[in-house]
């Protein structure tokens, strides 16, 4: 009688035994990067010429942007990777990608748990005229997901622990 007592109070309190447990995976240690804070700063403005008088005037800004990204995975990376970036107010909203970085050539090591700074130069579309913004969003993805990336963009394939994490959103104050 003890036995069914024991079976009740766990079915009834959710316990579960050995059989019930999953097996473990027997998962080997993979890197995983993800952005742990962007700094930004503006470099010039560019007017651009407009192809007809029926086009709008265009600027572009030139920003440098640090990243420092940290793995946060079980195995050091020294691989090259992309960063993907959206440079317009049109790509953010679409959540598109129209500028990709190839970072890492110099294969520095990224040790698990640390934290690794690259620069970046990228040229940001200017809002149109008579847009009223006085924040511009920005957003990073760390591509490393190769053929199966969501950029349409070709790009080296690194495994990673987790995927989920490897974008990173910004606003740029005027």
């Amino acid at each position: 009688m003890g036995r069914v007592t024991t079976v009740v109070v766990c079915l009834m309190l959710g316990c579960r035994t050995t059989a019930d447990l999953p097996k473990p995976v027997n998962e080997e240690p993979l890197p995983d990067l993800r952005i742990k804070k962007v700094e930004y700063r503006q470099l010039h403005r560019q007017q651009l010429i407009r192809r007809s008088p029926r086009d709008p005037v265009l600027a572009k800004l030139e920003y440098e942007f640090v990243l420092q990204i940290e793995n946060i995975g079980q195995r050091n990376l020294q691989e090259p990777f992309y960063i993907s970036v959206s440079r317009s107010l049109n790509d953010y909203q679409q959540y598109l990608y129209s500028h990709h970085i190839r970072i890492n050539d110099e294969h520095r090591l990224l040790e698990t748990g640390q934290v690794t700074r690259f620069v970046l130069r990228v040229d940001l579309d200017f809002p149109p005229p008579g847009t009223r913004l006085s924040h511009y969003p920005i957003r990073f993805y760390i591509n490393t997901e190769g053929p199966e990336n969501s950029t349409g963009y070709p790009t080296l394939r690194i495994l990673e622990r987790n995927y989920a994490n490897n974008t990173f959103e910004l606003q740029i104050r005027f």
